[in-house]
């Protein structure tokens, strides 16, 4: 009983995964119920690409952020 939840567990975390185009799967492996506190690495890293994925550069912006 215990292998047929975690394959469903993993069917539904990868339905989850793809209702968005953004969605990305990602296991700690290596981790318990504190993934913070098992791989920081793997949260900061995490963070970091969604800090990158959704920033907007500027073009351009009031004339005082202007180079002169």
């Amino acid at each position: 009983m215990a292998k047929q939840s975690e394959v469903m567990f993993r069917v539904l975390q990868k339905d989850l995964d793809g209702r968005s185009k953004y969605g990305q799967l990602r296991e700690a492996k290596k981790s318990g119920h504190y993934i913070q506190h098992d791989e920081p690495g793997l949260v900061t890293q995490s963070i970091k690409d969604v800090t990158r994925e959704t920033a907007t550069p500027i073009l351009e912006g009031p004339a005082q952020w202007r180079a002169r």
